[in-house]
This record gives structure tokens, sequence and C-alpha cells, in this order.
């Protein structure tokens, strides 16, 4: 079965790009993903924090997507039914809460949200 490796799997802006992976319509492929964080906090005295996060907290390359997927046949316009089999959790991951970032952009004014926390 192909795939699209953790590693190969970072995109952060849904711009028409060259496809990581070309499938046939019908054919079963995976999809290798990571943590809205990209896997940069792994353990508890890991903060999200800028120092911890470095240049791609800086560039705000966050919540990375898996593709894009060409399917064959496909044309503008059409659309596609996909069916997930199976979702494989890691065993741990990361979301967290940045001040004026998300749904809970103003999550300032909730003090029990102020951290950062781990």
């Amino acid at each position: 079965m192909r795939r699209i490796l953790r590693r190969d799997a970072y995109e952060y802006e849904m711009v028409v790009k060259e496809p990581k992976l070309q499938v046939s319509l019908g054919e079963t492929f995976v999809c290798e993903t990571e943590d809205a964080l990209n896997g940069m906090i792994s353990r508890e005295d890991q903060l999200p924090t800028p120092e911890t996060l470095g240049p791609r907290f800086e560039r705000f390359e966050m919540n990375p997507l898996c593709g894009p997927i060409y399917v064959e046949g496909a044309k503008p316009g059409d659309t596609l039914v996909v069916r997930i089999h199976d979702i494989v959790v890691a065993d741990q991951g990361v979301s967290c809460i940045f001040p004026g970032v998300g749904p809970l952009a103003d999550s300032g004014q909730y003090p029990e949200c102020r951290g950062p926390f781990t």
C-alpha cells in the first residue's frame, strides 16, 4: 500500500503544489500525520513557548497538512468521496492555546487558560 510518510507530510497552506502522492479512483492509501505542533513537544517539561517551538513558531507553521494527493481521473468541480478506514493515534500528542490564535483567540479573558501548561 502506498503512503505519505510523516517526515514528508509537512505542508502549512492549502495552495496548488506538486502532489505528494498520485492514486487511482478507489485506491487505498495511507497518510501519516503529526500533531498540531509537529511533534516538537514530547515531554511534560517542554512547554508550548516560542523558545521550545523555535523557527516554526515564528513562521506560524502549525497544524501540518498531508498532501496534496492527485486522484487520477478526477476533474475540477468533481466531488470526491473519501472513506477513512482507520485512525491510529500516537502514544502522545499536543494541543494548546496561544493568545490571539485559534477558536479561543480571546482566551486571555479566562484566567484558567493562561499558561503555558503541559
